[in-house]
């Protein structure tokens, strides 16, 4: 891989491993021409990785991602994060999200209008209207039976 050779950071195990995780073997010897949208997607993670960067940034991970990908995904943020380094997610997947980060922040605007836990960004009606989203269905339904419990 390029990158890290450049950067003098090429680890031929680390890389075997991403090919391995990202199940990459298949398209090694391919023009990335010729890869799926999802295959260029798992061919730009493992890229991106392939330096050990202390800092790693996800944009919209999951979009065009089947489910055992998304399981694979959620299972490397998890090691990166054991690892010590710096995991951000940056997605409208708020399923994922509220799965696998323990802080968000919603932007809207160009500006940070609710930073915090998900269930307490997700309470947040005027954040979430603001920025579009709405809570996860899982937040809905305990929110919905929190109120039921109520009456």
């Amino acid at each position: 891989m390029t990158g890290p050779r450049v950067l003098r950071a090429y680890d031929p195990s680390w890389c075997g491993r991403l090919f391995e995780r990202f199940g990459l073997g298949p398209f090694l010897d391919r023009s990335p021409f010729s890869l799926s949208e999802g295959q260029k997607k798992r061919v730009s993670f493992a890229a991106a990785l392939a330096p050990q960067p202390e800092l790693i940034i996800f944009d919209e991970p999951t979009a065009g991602q089947d489910e055992p990908f998304r399981r694979e995904l959620a299972e490397l943020i998890h090691a990166l994060q054991r690892e010590g380094r710096t995991v951000v997610l940056v997605t409208h997947d708020l399923e994922f999200a509220a799965q696998h980060a323990s802080r968000w922040l919603i932007l809207a605007e160009g500006q940070i209008i609710a930073d915090g836990s998900p269930n307490t960004v997700m309470a947040n009606r005027a954040a979430m209207a603001k920025a579009g989203l709405r809570p996860t269905q899982q937040f809905q339904l305990i929110q919905a039976l929190k109120e039921r419990a109520k009456e």
